[in-house]
């Protein structure tokens, strides 16, 4: 139930809400995005088997070498209309690089904050070695919590093939 979409680069209007928040870029980034109060969350499975999510943004990333929730939103009642989540891997400027290996890609709708109890319209970029890959899907309707849970995509990460841009900007680690 997915629409697939290569792009060049990210959705503009995705890349200034996470502007908008200061969200990171790494060698791996995985940003989600929603357009309402509800409280949507990102869930990334690490090659090491870490799981990243807002209940464990930091206490892994020793282990996973960098991998951090930098963006969190509509916790705990709506905020924005324009919600975004994001999680990166990896410091160029740190010299760390972002682990190799298998990663999984799932989003939750947490809990509803609106009174429609309807499916949930969402978007995951997933960003890496230059390459955007935008996948379009919902959540299914009048389920919250574990029963939510919508498999986004599993994908390998083999290392740097090109240059990281973003030179100038603050290192992922230093602006965390």
């Amino acid at each position: 139930n997915f629409m697939l979409i290569y792009l060049e680069e990210a959705d503009d209007e995705v890349l200034a809400r996470m502007e908008r928040e200061g969200a990171k870029v790494g060698d791996v980034t995985i940003t989600l995005a929603w357009d309402d109060y509800n409280d949507l969350d990102l869930h990334v499975y690490t090659p090491s088997g870490a799981h990243i999510f807002y209940g464990n943004s930091r206490a892994e990333v020793e282990r996973t070498e960098g991998g951090f929730l930098d963006v969190d939103m509509n916790a705990g009642g709506g905020k924005s209309k324009e919600p975004v989540e994001n999680v990166f891997f990896g410091d160029a400027e740190k010299g760390i690089e972002a682990p190799r290996g298998l990663y999984r890609v799932v989003v939750q709708n947490y809990s509803y904050h609106e009174v429609e109890r309807d499916a949930i319209p969402f978007r995951v970029l997933v960003r890496k070695n230059g390459e955007v890959t935008e996948y379009h899907g919902q959540t299914p309707k009048g389920k919250s919590g574990d029963e939510s849970n919508v498999e986004i995509c599993s994908f390998q990460y083999k290392g740097r093939t090109v240059a990281v841009s973003g030179a100038g900007r603050p290192s992922a680690m230093e602006a965390s």
